[in-house]
């Protein structure tokens, strides 16, 4: 598709769908040296609707999607 028809209506957690090569990513930075913050912001529906009434299950789904983003990414 070409940019302008693209549209970015589905928000999950890193590791979730495959559709950002975010290991390639996340290894690429580690490679260059880059030592600061990575963050998740979980603009998931599901992840915001369970914040809604278990906030702590939330927490525990992003930090989970992050660490297997940094298990697939080899750090």
């Amino acid at each position: 598709l070409e940019i302008d028809e693209q549209q970015d209506l589905a928000r999950t957690l890193p590791m979730e769908t495959g559709v950002i090569p975010a290991p390639a990513m996340i290894s690429k930075l580690s490679e260059i040296g880059y030592a600061g913050p990575v963050i998740a912001e979980p603009f998931s529906a599901r992840v915001n609707d369970l914040a809604a009434t278990n906030p702590a299950a939330a927490a525990t789904e992003t930090r989970e999607s992050i660490t297997k983003l940094f298990a697939a990414s080899g750090i």
